[in-house]
């Protein structure tokens, strides 16, 4: 007797004649395995890929590392090289007192403080040109003293670091020395020195004296707008004055910069500015024939109608080191006004 196929058989055939409509529960799990297979192929390669990426990526970057550490050397070098053969051209951008902005603070200072100094002595005093001539006037005797007092440092500090004991403690000494001098006499050595000490040693402390005089020229320049002018101003005001003889012109003299004391104060502030620079800004204001590099007439002339220099009515700022012209000059010439 042939047995009875129950339903289940009957399934299983039917599954197997048609494979495409297979049980879901048997088919998931299968699915599940090949995408996991697949998914943790395709992370392996991510991996891979990534971990590659990544390798290439650090080796490029310390390259470039590299590379950047090597430009900035040769930059720096370039940079010290230039600042020696050009200290002009070579400036901390973020120095308030760099040489570019100091010149132009001299501009500035030619149009406007300037002006404003001979507005107020014309309130009182109506002579024109006189007041231009007094202004301009002001200013050199400012930079005269800020000059003597740069060169004073400039030129007793590296005498005081070679030899500091040899400072005198009192005008004694130096009182006897010049006696002995005009008796025509030998002076005597009031106070220790170094002995002759070998070349090598010379050699060193030359060097550490140029990094200390090279830190106080930096020091000079970086607080220049900050200094105190008090002595330098009382200076300026008994220079002007002995200009003056006679008691009715110093009279005269006196009233006028009493119109203008902020003036006297921003022209010591300025002078000193400009001397503390390296190298240092010096003015001129005593050339006798007109120079359109150098020069420039007052705006209310048009056209020189000669070459001969009657009077500066501000100096002409110049680099001390080449002569290059940083700000002309403003001058009149013969046979003109102001």
């Amino acid at each position: 007797m042939a047995g009875v196929a129950g339903p289940g058989h009957a399934q299983r055939a039917h599954e197997m004649a048609n494979p495409g409509e297979q049980d879901p529960r048997h088919v998931l799990p299968i699915k599940m395995k090949e995408f996991v297979a697949s998914l943790g192929s395709d992370l392996t390669w991510a991996v891979d890929s990534w971990s590659r990426d990544m390798s290439h990526l650090l080796s490029e970057n310390a390259r470039l590392s590299a590379e950047l550490r090597d430009l900035k050397e040769r930059t720096a070098s370039v940079a010290s090289e230039r600042a020696v053969r050009d200290p002009q051209k070579v400036e901390d951008i973020t120095d308030p007192n760099r040489p570019t902005r100091i010149k132009q603070v001299y501009k500035e200072f030619t149009d406007g403080d300037r002006m404003d100094a001979v507005d107020a002595l014309g309130k009182v005093f109506p002579d024109k040109q006189a007041n231009h001539r007094l202004v301009c006037e002001i200013f050199e005797v400012a930079f005269k003293a800020a000059t003597m007092a740069i060169n004073t440092v400039r030129e007793q500090l590296p005498r005081t670091l070679v030899n500091p004991a040899s400072l005198h403690t009192s005008q004694q000494p130096v009182i006897q020395e010049q006696n002995l001098k005009k008796e025509g006499k030998e002076p005597v050595e009031f106070c220790f020195k170094y002995s002759t000490i070998p070349d090598s040693e010379t050699h060193h402390r030359d060097a550490d004296i140029k990094n200390i005089t090279d830190t106080i020229s930096d020091y000079l320049k970086r607080t220049s707008s900050s200094v105190d002018i008090t002595a330098m101003k009382q200076n300026v005001l008994s220079s002007l004055e002995s200009r003056y003889p006679g008691t009715e012109k110093r009279s005269l003299l006196r009233k006028k910069l009493k119109l203008v004391p902020s003036f006297i104060s921003e022209c010591c502030k300025l002078a000193w500015q400009l001397v503390v620079q390296t190298p240092s800004m010096h003015i001129q204001y005593n050339e006798k024939k007109f120079d359109p590099v150098k020069h420039e007439l007052p705006s209310t002339r048009k056209a020189p109608t000669s070459d001969r220099i009657s009077h500066y009515v501000w100096p002409t700022l110049l680099n001390k080191l080449n002569g290059t012209v940083l700000c002309k000059g403003v001058v009149v010439i013969v046979d003109s006004e102001v």
